[in-house]
């Protein structure tokens, strides 16, 4: 199999692993929930344009236009560094997997704590409208793909939600942002 192939499958079982709630589901929790949506909201339109976001129970999907001066890898950081201070200071130091029950170490990134976020990330380049929608579709429906809510906008954590009670979001990166 090629490489790519198998870096789509892997991409797939993993994916597969989230939606069971296998590993660490801190943010189930609505206060650390909120934190992480804040955090994506505050840098809208000065570090990044955010066209899309899900805060799942354990891992989080967005979909943002970059703006000169803030590459990816900073704005990345920017939202690791400070959700994870945030969610540490609410006492969230253990979360339970959602797959197990038991208790699982995601104490923030302290000295001598272990990390709630992966040390990398993925990103993805849009390649044209088209892959706009289809990736915006997917972010948002990633819940209910998990199968913890029947409709997008259901999901209280995410963009679906947010433009249908504040405002509407752009149809492509091209359109003007509300």
């Amino acid at each position: 199999m090629p490489e790519a192939d198998r870096e789509v499958a892997r991409r797939r079982r993993i994916q597969e692993f989230l939606d069971q709630g296998i590993g660490s589901c801190v943010l189930r929790h609505q206060a650390c929930a909120e934190i992480v949506q804040e955090s994506l909201l505050f840098g809208d339109g000065e570090r990044y344009r955010l066209f899309a976001w899900v805060v799942m129970p354990n891992h989080v999907h967005v979909l943002i236009e970059q703006v000169a001066g803030w590459p990816l890898w900073k704005v990345v950081k920017a939202w690791k560094r400070h959700t994870s201070r945030q969610i540490h200071l609410l006492g969230f130091g253990l979360g339970a997997s959602l797959h197990t029950g038991e208790e699982v170490d995601c104490k923030s990134t302290i000295p001598g704590g272990s990390a709630l976020w992966q040390r990398d990330y993925w990103d993805r380049y849009i390649r044209n409208d088209r892959h706009f929608v289809t990736v915006k579709r997917y972010v948002e429906a990633n819940p209910v793909t998990a199968g913890l809510i029947g409709s997008p906008e259901e999901w209280p954590w995410g963009s679906a939600c947010f433009n249908r009670l504040s405002r509407e979001p752009p149809s492509s990166p091209n359109g003007p942002k509300p």
